[in-house]
């Protein structure tokens, strides 16, 4: 009777010796289950990577917003101490 064995699962055991009574994966199957593993761990980094660029890019905007509205609020607080000084040269008698 034939039994389906998944290579990834298969490929996980520890393989060392031959049981008669079941028929075991060949070697080429072994590696192919391997090889779908590190498929798995290579698309488990690349959903890892594409989260972590993506939270590079919305930190990088929200770090130039915030560095324009510092521009901005420096360019406000000289405007205003320009208008302080000339206003209180008026006030001087």
């Amino acid at each position: 009777m034939k039994v389906y064995k998944d290579f990834r699962e298969q490929s996980c055991g520890r393989w060392g010796t031959t049981i008669e009574e079941t028929d075991t994966l060949t070697e080429n199957q072994l590696q192919t289950g391997a090889l779908l593993r590190i498929a798995d761990a290579v698309e488990k980094i690349a959903e890892d990577h594409d989260r972590l660029k993506h939270d590079r890019d919305l930190q990088a905007d929200r770090a130039r917003y915030a560095f324009g509205r510092a521009q901005k609020a420096e360019r406000s607080n000289r405007a205003l101490r320009g208008y302080l000084k000339r206003l209180k040269r008026k006030a001087a008698p």
